[in-house]
């Protein structure tokens, strides 16, 4: 009896989690929110490029030029199974510089939020 109590317990606790959040927050998230603009390795941008962003990834090492009048607000990377948002806040003209660590895997793609001084970027 006590055991088929705390399955019910269980199963209400998961029920409950999965009523207030969702699904989704079940389940792992391997992809980068959908920001400005995507950089795909290899290949480029993903439809138009981000004003005023260029982007040299080699492995597991990115190298981002942001160009005079633009701040690169934050970016996301996949890298294997990894998925990390950074929010660097660089203005340019300038270059930022990130390697993953810990994982095995290159850089697959990048997506990028950027402001042009006005606000954020609308594509």
């Amino acid at each position: 009896m006590k055991r088929l109590s705390a399955v019910i317990a269980l199963s209400t606790l998961v029920l409950g989690l999965v009523l207030v959040q969702g699904p989704a927050a079940l389940a792992t998230q391997n992809i980068c929110p959908t920001m400005d603009g995507k950089w795909e390795v290899p290949g480029g941008w993903e439809g138009a490029p981000v004003p005023g962003i260029t982007v040299e990834v080699n492995g597991n090492t990115a190298t981002i030029t942001v160009a005079e009048g633009f701040t690169l607000d934050s970016l996301c990377y996949k890298a294997g199974q990894l998925v990390e948002t950074l929010t660097p806040g660089v203005v340019g003209p300038d270059t930022y510089t990130f390697t993953t660590t810990g994982q095995s895997q290159d850089i697959s793609h990048i997506t990028f939020e950027v402001s042009d001084g006005g606000g954020i970027f609308d594509s």
